[in-house]
């Protein structure tokens, strides 16, 4: 791989972007000046499926730059580049094992103006490289860090809540979870299971 993707800040913090140093690392108050770092398939190959034409362009990972959330996804990107984004939460994960681990998180406010001329107020989370765009009427609390699930795992409706019960446990299952936390290839695929 070409650039580095680790999201590691001083060796226990870990930030929403796509990576927290070299020439990866911007974050909306402080964006890259060139959409170069938005084709996913030149900068974080490593997400895409085996068998991908990595030469061709990938957007935020999708084929179309007309495709009308990566032309979203552009205008808050353009809004950050002119110094109005607006952060509703920014959270940079901690990785402290022995204690506990804190996903990185950020979301903000962005007023979208459609080329249509229709206007919404959206809600853009970040993680690694990973979007989601959303009403903000969905997520009433993400200015106070809390975000509502409203879906399930693949087709499932209800979510399963897995208490683990021993410290063993809890150790093993964060280790996997800071590991992947701390690389944004390993994050973006852990969270989209491709």
């Amino acid at each position: 791989m070409r650039f580095s993707t680790s999201t590691l800040i001083a060796g226990t913090e870990i930030v929403p972007w796509l990576a927290a140093t070299g020439e990866l690392a911007y974050s909306p108050h402080s964006p890259p000046e060139q959409e170069y770092f938005f084709q996913y398939s030149w900068v974080v190959p490593g997400i895409l499926r085996e068998g991908t034409n990595k030469r061709r362009h990938y957007w935020f990972g999708d084929p179309s730059k007309d495709h009308p959330k990566v032309r979203l996804l552009f205008r808050f990107w353009n809004d950050a580049r002119r110094g109005a984004c607006v952060s509703l939460f920014v959270s940079h994960g901690v990785v402290a094992l022995a204690t506990d681990l804190t996903a990185p998180v950020a979301a903000y406010r962005h007023h979208d103006v459609h080329p249509s001329g229709h206007t919404a107020e959206r809600l853009i989370l970040m993680q690694h490289g990973s979007y989601h765009i959303g009403d903000l009427e969905s997520q009433p609390r993400v200015d106070q860090g809390e975000a509502v699930l409203y879906r399930g795992i693949q087709k499932a409706k209800t979510y399963v809540l897995h208490t683990l019960t021993t410290v063993e446990t809890r150790r093993r299952v964060l280790e996997v979870h800071a590991r992947s936390l701390t690389d944004s290839v390993m994050s973006f695929n852990a969270a989209h299971c491709n």
